[in-house]
């Protein structure tokens, strides 16, 4: 029940891309583009945050689900269930995963920035909600 609720979020964000608009359609392009460039890259902080920290609760999830399995924990997640039967295995699948879908959204956000936004917003409750339910099932087998 929990997955099919984070997948149902997740489905939710990606097909609100078309709803989110990148300009106002009645502005008119700044003519100091250089300038524009500029500022834009020093607001950025947010997004390059926003990935930081979803990397790390990627971490978080990877780490926890490893002393978890190697405690007598059960994989909730059905599609991970088959990669996670040795830790080089997990390591492995998690970061590459974990790079991809930041490198997918780098290459989006060029063309939808408030959905790259939006989506690693998503990414980064959800994958807090999977750290903090981990941490319990850990805490419960202790």
């Amino acid at each position: 029940m929990y997955w099919k609720n984070v997948y149902s979020v997740l489905i939710l964000v990606s097909l609100s891309g078309g709803l989110l608009a990148t300009e106002r359609p009645y502005e008119t392009k700044s003519p100091n583009i250089a300038a524009e460039k500029e500022s834009s890259s020093r607001r950025d902080w947010l997004y390059h945050g926003l990935e930081i920290n979803y990397a790390l609760l990627n971490v978080a999830d990877m780490a926890t689900t490893i002393y978890g399995l190697q405690r007598g924990a059960k994989e909730g997640n059905p599609l991970a269930r088959s990669f996670v039967r040795s830790t080089p295995g997990v390591i492995l699948v998690k970061s590459g995963l974990t790079f991809g879908v930041l490198w997918a959204l780098r290459k989006g956000k060029e063309k939808n920035k408030n959905m790259a936004y939006a989506t690693l917003g998503v990414l980064n409750i959800v994958y807090g909600v999977v750290v903090r339910n981990n941490i319990g099932v850990v805490l419960k087998l202790n």
